[in-house]
Formats: C-alpha cells, structure tokens, sequence
C-alpha cells in the first residue's frame, strides 16, 4: 500500500489510521429493479410448484436444506464472529480465535477482526494480515483468544 505521499505502508499503519478500502455502493434503479424480478419471477415458479403437487421434493430438496445453511450461516459468520465484546472500540468489536483447524472450521471468519479493520484485505490474506499486525493488536488489547472463549477484561473496563 502506498500513501499519498508515495511512500509505502504497512497493515498496521492501515490499522492505526484507521483508511477504509471499501468503495461507496449505492443501488442503482436497474439493480433494484433485477432484484424485484428475479423475487417476483421465483415466487411464482416456486407458487406453481407447490400447487402442482411438488411440495414434498421443495420442501426436502429446498426448503429444508436452505434452512439449515441459514442456520450454520447465521452461526458461524454472524454470531461467532461477533459475540461476546463487552466494549467496543477499534480493536474490541469482533475476536480472533487462534486453535487448529481454525480457517477450515470457520471459512476464515477466525480472523474476522482483521475484516473489520482493514475491509480491503482479502480474506486469504488474512493470516499473513494478522502476522504483520499482531504487535499492533495486541498494544491495542484485540480479543485474540484460542478455542475455548476467554473472559476477556479489556484496558479501562469497569472489572479492572
């Protein structure tokens, strides 16, 4: 990374300024427009589906494994991720959990405070990303923590 001044930077500069690589998207009336269609046009299909006696193939072929994901979804990059900080801050909202097996049990969202800090990263950069920056991370009392969660008493909480 290079900044303005054309000299280059590292993850942990990144962090410690707090730059956001993400590109502003804002929906345009053709994509709302797409997503209305594609909504109306699977409604119907699935609607013609069931009246036509084929509910019991969607509901085990569609339904029921689509609740599942959902469920293993909604687990595993949504409340694992998150739960847990008792404060927030820029290196408190989310964790990182360091055991084996990690990045394949978790698809890289083991590293997930790595996302929230530089959203630009990549997700297979992330280990290479959290070895450049872990002096970082741990000056700033970053939730790293192993399989098993920790309490975790953070710089200026009230349990110190």
């Amino acid at each position: 990374m290079i900044d303005p001044t054309g000299k280059p930077r590292t993850i942990a500069v990144e962090m410690a300024v707090g730059r956001k690589n993400t590109p502003d998207f804002a929906w345009t009336t053709a994509a709302l427009f797409l997503a209305l269609f594609a909504t109306f046009g699977l409604s119907i299909w699935l609607a013609a589906l069931l009246w036509s006696g084929f509910w019991r193939k969607v509901l085990v072929l569609w339904v029921v494994p689509w609740w599942l994901g959902q469920i293993v979804m909604l687990t595993f990059f949504t409340w694992t991720p998150h739960h847990g900080p008792i404060e927030t801050g820029r290196c408190r909202d989310t964790r990182i959990a360091l055991f084996p097996g990690a990045n394949l049990l978790l698809i890289g969202q083991n590293h997930h405070l790595i996302h929230h800090m530089v959203p630009g990263v990549p997700f297979k950069r992330y280990d290479r990303t959290l070895r450049d920056s872990r002096t970082f991370l741990e000056q700033n009392d970053a939730w790293i923590e192993g399989f098993w969660p920790t309490t975790h008493s953070y710089k200026g909480s009230a349990s110190q």
